[in-house]
């Protein structure tokens, strides 16, 4: 009995150190490990913001190109002219003559798409002439879409980041919208870009 009593004695302030060391241990590395995780957040979160910040201001040059502001007044008034048909001869010979300048920016800034809206939301140009060319947003499908979001925004703004949502055109893409409101000299809203 005497040994199992010193025994005892020995090994139950032994077990409450290692336990104690053990959950010390584990506190520390909990710590340490929710450290790293943050920090991981904040470089994610500035990446995220720098590049939201650099897709601005790739949108704003884009904004104040002039060939911009002349090609939504063109494509706007063929698509006038032929009731927002825009497979006319006269439209596509006008695309023809945009569309170097408009696939360079496009490949430059690494975009998918661009697109020249007039002030009703009708998409008059687009480089890819996917679906949603010639459709007019408020008064489509596309009105539900992140296209339909960043377009209602960005009448109260001048440039607007839409979030990532399925895109129909896009057979259901998960895409999201950058778009700036284009200035005609008047000052008034020529479009959208």
């Amino acid at each position: 009995r005497l040994l199992i009593l010193l025994l005892a004695v020995g090994l139950i302030p032994l077990a409450l150190m290692g336990g104690m060391a053990l959950w010390k241990a584990g506190s520390a590395l909990s710590q340490q490990t929710f450290g790293h995780l943050e920090s991981m957040r904040e470089i994610k979160k500035d990446f995220l913001v720098a590049y939201f910040e650099l897709l601005e201001s790739q949108l704003r040059v884009l904004r104040d190109d002039p060939n911009t502001g002349r090609g939504i007044a063109d494509f706007n008034r063929l698509s006038v002219e032929s009731g927002g048909d825009v497979t006319t001869p006269q439209w596509k010979e006008a695309a023809a003559g945009y569309d170097p300048h408009f696939k360079d920016i496009l490949q430059d800034n690494q975009w998918h798409d661009m697109m020249l809206i007039n002030t009703e939301g009708r998409i008059v140009y687009s480089v890819l002439r996917a679906s949603d060319l010639g459709l007019v947003i408020p008064a489509s499908g596309l009105k539900d879409s992140s296209l339909g979001d960043a377009f209602v925004q960005v009448k109260r703004r001048d440039t607007v980041l839409s979030d990532f949502a399925p895109y129909a055109p896009a057979r259901g893409t998960p895409t999201g919208f950058a778009m700036a409101r284009v200035k005609a000299d008047s000052g008034q809203t020529a479009g959208y870009v």
